[in-house]
């Protein structure tokens, strides 16, 4: 299932300071909307399918995953986050026009769970697929980037 992932900046004020923090959430958005051919043929429920489908994505956190679609949805959130987030952390490097082997200078990502490490095979697909960056530069970089504590 293919979705667009909208940011929500959400601002953090700290207490006795006049910094504030700022806080990316993540919004799964479908690709193609409401589907009016379906509409018009009284399918009304394949109309909003898409819609419906992907809003799932984001609209509970940590759903029952004692069954086989609780741990799909899982998953899907997960990649969805991960990606969304690493996406976006790159598309801000990228504006330093640096070369991808500086990127462990300016980016480090702490995963404090399990939930997040999909964002781990999701930055060497980038570099690899994406970037076309030889499979050795691409995992020194990645290891380079990401400390995991649990």
């Amino acid at each position: 299932m293919e979705c667009n992932a909208v940011a929500y900046d959400t601002p953090i004020p700290g207490y006795a300071t006049k910094n504030c923090a700022n806080i990316r959430l993540w919004k799964a958005t479908p690709i193609s909307g409401f589907d009016l051919n379906s509409f018009n043929a009284g399918n009304y429920e394949a109309s909003v399918h898409a819609s419906s489908e992907v809003g799932n994505i984001t609209q509970v956190l940590y759903p029952n995953d004692n069954m086989y679609q609780g741990k799909l949805l899982r998953l899907q959130q997960q990649y969805l986050w991960t990606s969304a987030s690493l996406q976006d952390i790159l598309r801000r490097f990228i504006k330093l026009e640096k070369p991808w082997t500086a990127l462990p200078d300016y980016v480090c990502i702490q995963m404090n769970d399990t939930h997040p490490t999909l964002a781990i095979p999701e930055l060497m697909r980038i570099l690899l697929d994406e970037e076309n960056i030889e499979w050795s530069q691409a995992f020194a970089i990645t290891t380079k980037v990401f400390a995991y504590t649990k």
